[in-house]
């Protein structure tokens, strides 16, 4: 009996190499509680930084495909100017949003706050 021939992937949703990330991004975009946390660090044999580095660098890879695939108006690229006036850029290096002073997480290739929520504003062409 011969092996049967491995199809390359017919869309996104098949490649692990999108989806993984794209899933690890999600979850830490959820938040996870002290006691998944721990869990997850205990049944990993990691630490909680290894796993926050895990988190970080799946979002750097997430925003990375989705910046090569997804249409412009979902890039994370640009400026984006909050109605406060202040004007971020993404720096592509540190996968943080910043006016220089400031730095923001980017989830979903927009600005968030503290607490996951996307700041207001818009792109700039």
């Amino acid at each position: 009996m011969t092996p049967k021939k491995t199809q390359p992937p017919k869309n996104q949703w098949d490649k692990d190499s999108v989806q993984f990330p794209r899933l690890l991004a999600e979850i830490h975009a959820m938040g996870l509680g002290v006691a998944e946390v721990s869990h997850l660090c205990r049944e990993m044999d990691i630490t909680q930084e290894q796993l926050e580095e895990l988190f970080y660098r799946a979002e750097k890879q997430w925003e990375k495909i989705k910046s090569d695939l997804l249409p412009p108006r979902f890039k994370t690229s640009g400026n984006y100017r909050t109605p406060d006036g202040y004007t971020l850029t993404f720096d592509e290096k540190d996968g943080l949003w910043t006016d220089g002073d400031l730095e923001f997480k980017s989830v979903h290739g927009r600005p968030v706050d503290s607490n996951g929520d996307p700041l207001e504003g818009d792109f700039l062409e």
